[in-house]
């Protein structure tokens, strides 16, 4: 079943770069066809039709992750040269299959096979396990356009004229909504953020760097890792200096943060006004495009300018919680506890590195390699 669908998956990607490389030559002109053939099949308008050939063609090119979905993209970006590819390469394909002897195929099919293991048990829970990975692999497939997508949905939610298709555009999108909303949360108050996982890396970076120092053999040494041990702790201490100071580091950290939650913001609210749309357009109480966008963005001051229907108050209340709990305050103070973790270790690892002991090793390294590139200039052999 798994081979059915990417073989699905395959010849969806075929088709859809023949239709785009046809389009682009000026051979063929079928969408408006494929177009009309939905609107008169099940009666859909023109944007549904062509929202949902959009959807279901971008499932299946977008694959089961980012380089999958790079891999779909390249293929139809430079489908011309593997059409022709293809066209070398499947006669001669054909042609050496047809040469071979009937023997060699049979002793390639027997080495192929493989041997059973002497066992008094069956492997029932490998099978199980495989079986499990398969309908879990198909699933994944089968709900891609569900999870994946958002601004399909919500431009769905806004054009949509059948009832039918609205209410699911609109649960769809609510769903995704509360998946994105959990994972900021998540991500906000978990113990173990992208944040701290960073610092712990940055901090491990600069240890093992000192430490790299301190055990260095100046001798025996070459000079290349040498200078590449002097240009690491170079950038080290141009970083402790920036960290300490507090004032431009702390300056760099609030930008910082300002911008991913001004992004994050405006994100949710996009989201937030498509949603407040379908639960209006759901009870009866259109809402307009423009509208739902500018409550949205001025969330909870434009509170009471939301259609008076208790669904979508709740989700109004909802999107008032989440601004005030993820607000500037909230934003800054988070960002502010998770690197003052950092500023305290770079401040005993700058301790460290002020050692005497530390400090006359780095610059005898210094001086060694200074005397290697004088001896380069002259024209002479540098030691290894």
């Amino acid at each position: 079943m798994v081979k059915t669908v990417e073989t699905m998956r395959k010849g969806t990607r075929f088709l859809l770069a023949t239709f785009l490389w046809t389009h682009a030559f000026f051979l063929l002109n079928i969408h408006s066809q494929l177009v009309t053939a939905l609107k008169a099949r099940f009666s859909f308008t023109a944007a549904e039709a062509t929202l949902i050939l959009l959807l279901v063609t971008l499932s299946f090119i977008s694959g089961s992750g980012f380089l999958e979905a790079v891999k779909n993209l390249a293929y139809i970006y430079f489908f011309p040269f593997v059409a022709l590819f293809y066209l070398f390469y499947w006669p001669i394909r054909f042609a050496i299959r047809r040469k071979a002897k009937p023997t060699d195929a049979i002793d390639i099919q027997q080495k192929s096979k493989p041997t059973m293991p002497l066992t008094f048990t069956a492997p029932i829970s490998e099978a199980e396990k495989e079986k499990t990975a398969e309908w879990v692999s198909i699933g994944k497939v089968i709900t891609r356009p569900f999870r994946k997508f958002t601004f399909i949905w919500c431009l769905l939610v806004a054009f949509a004229a059948h009832r039918y298709i609205l209410i699911v555009a609109t649960a769809v999108l609510l769903l995704q909504l509360t998946r994105k909303i959990h994972a900021v949360v998540v991500l906000t108050w978990s113990s173990k953020t992208a944040i701290e996982k960073a610092i712990e890396r940055m901090i491990a970076y600069f240890t093992e760097s000192i430490d790299a120092l301190s055990g260095a053999d100046v001798a025996g040494t070459p000079v290349r890792d040498l200078r590449n041990l002097i240009n690491k702790l170079k950038g080290i201490e141009f970083l402790f200096r920036f960290i300490a100071n507090t004032a431009a580091f702390w300056l760099s950290t609030m930008i910082a943060a300002a911008t991913v939650l001004v992004l994050t913001y405006v994100y949710f609210a996009v989201l937030f006004a498509f949603a407040y749309i379908g639960v209006s357009r759901i009870v009866g109480m259109p809402l307009t495009l423009g509208d739902a966008i500018v409550t949205s963005l001025f969330i909870p001051f434009y509170a009471s300018d939301l259609p008076k229907s208790p669904f979508v108050r709740i989700l109004g209340g909802v999107h008032c919680v989440l601004v005030l709990t993820l607000g500037v305050g909230a934003a800054m103070n988070y960002f502010r506890r998770q690197l003052e973790p950092l500023q305290n270790t770079v401040a005993v690892l700058q301790v460290r590195l002020a050692d005497e002991n530390l400090r006359e090793r780095y610059l005898v390294i210094q001086e060694k390699i200074k005397s290697v590139d004088e001896t380069k200039k002259e024209g002479g052999s540098s030691p290894s």
